[in-house]
């Protein structure tokens, strides 16, 4: 859908542009970057980040490090373009729970981030229309000093309450924020509801990219006696692992694949079955390819407060696949209850998996993909997109 207006975006996100896992926030700065100008600030690291880089990380360190490096054009295969700025190392304030030492820290990270970006604004002639904080409430102040002369959404796609990494300091920097913000964007009913703020509030759900799918996706069921179970996306304490090892151990005529970065050694339960297989993060376009060998994906996440509120991506990219989708009630995904069996209790849930594959065919399989389809992130880009054209006017 072609806009009336161009805009000037700039998104300071807390996710990292590169990275071996699809990000809500990246997904959707792409859609936007078709038709908008968009302005992606990078995950602020540390200089622990920096002398003691973990595996997982995927920063390029002459960016960081270099200031004439840090601004970089990024040709997209959807035919947009977008500017990625890298911004210096930081120093570490997860440690303290102190928050005087914690605003000490952040007035001094703020004076070394503020002055990368205000460089790269002016490299690119870039004056911001409309500002997003994507789920960054650390750099909450910044952003506000920044961008004060345009509107400045906060994108919550997470229960920042809930998380470890951010128990010190976060839900007392999100909420302030949510004082200051304009409006905000939320990824679930259930976030949205978790949540106290004044502002306009708005839900544009978790996509699926199709461009990514489509060419594998299949209507046909599988012939083969032995049928495969996958689950995709990080294997964390997020999973049932009670729930997982019963049914494993219930079921030796299934195989079951996990693909996803594996963050517990909770794993260790699973893998004394020969049935069972983790093949780790693989890059997002070599997915969908290792997906057509599903008959079935699970999401057996445990219910929680943190998970309540949780729209999981995985959930449309097992749809539009056309596999069936068996899940723990762990939140209220009402736009998808004719399209996935949820289960009661841990007890319901073997059965749910055995019916599921059991009596797929060719018409519910249709039916999963065109559901999945009216839930592209083509689509939830076009839903952000009129609402920051309404903030912008």
């Amino acid at each position: 859908m072609q806009p009336n207006r161009r805009l000037n975006i700039v998104c300071w996100a807390f996710p990292s542009w590169n990275g071996d896992y699809l990000k809500s926030t990246v997904q959707l700065m792409k859609e936007l970057a078709i038709n908008h100008n968009v302005l992606y600030i990078d995950y602020s690291y540390t200089w622990k980040d920096i002398l003691f880089p973990g595996k997982n990380q995927s920063f390029v360190p002459k960016q960081v490090l270099e200031k004439k490096f840090s601004l970089q054009n990024v040709s997209l295969p959807n035919g947009g373009n977008i500017h990625v700025l890298s911004l210096p190392p930081t120093i570490p304030f997860n440690w303290t729970s102190n928050p005087k030492t914690y605003s000490a820290i952040e007035k001094l990270n703020n004076k070394i981030v503020k002055s990368r970006i205000k460089h790269g604004l002016n490299q690119w002639g870039f004056v911001p229309d409309i500002a997003i904080n994507a789920f960054n409430p650390f750099y909450g102040n910044a952003t506000i000093e920044l961008f004060n002369k345009c509107p400045i959404i906060y994108y919550c796609y997470d229960n920042i309450d809930a998380t470890v990494w951010a128990s010190k300091h976060g839900s007392r920097l999100e909420q302030q924020f949510l004082s200051l913000a304009d409006g905000i964007i939320f990824t679930s009913e259930a976030l949205q509801r978790s949540k106290e703020f004044s502002r306009p509030s708005h839900i544009v759900n978790n996509g699926v990219d199709i461009r990514n799918f489509e060419s594998f996706q299949s209507e046909s069921v599988s012939s083969r006696d032995r049928k495969i179970v996958g689950y995709t996306g990080s294997v964390d304490d997020r999973l049932d692992f009670d729930l997982l090892e019963a049914l494993i151990a219930s079921h030796p005529h299934y195989d079951f694949q996990f693909i996803g970065r594996v963050m517990t050694s909770a794993t260790e339960r699973l893998e004394k079955f020969t049935n069972v297989k983790f093949f780790g993060a693989v890059a997002p376009e070599e997915l969908p390819k290792m997906m057509t060998a599903f008959d079935a994906g699970i999401i057996p996440f445990v219910t929680n407060e943190f998970t309540k509120n949780i729209y999981p991506m995985k959930v449309n990219e097992y749809l539009i696949m056309g596999i069936p989708v068996v899940s723990t009630n762990f939140a209220k995904l009402n736009d998808l209850t004719d399209f996935i069996s949820v289960s009661t209790s841990n007890e319901q849930f073997p059965s749910l998996l055995d019916n599921a594959i059991q009596y797929d065919n060719c018409t519910a399989r249709k039916a999963r993909i065109q559901k999945a389809r009216s839930n592209s992130w083509q689509q939830k880009g076009i839903e952000l997109q009129n609402i920051l054209l309404s903030y912008a006017s």
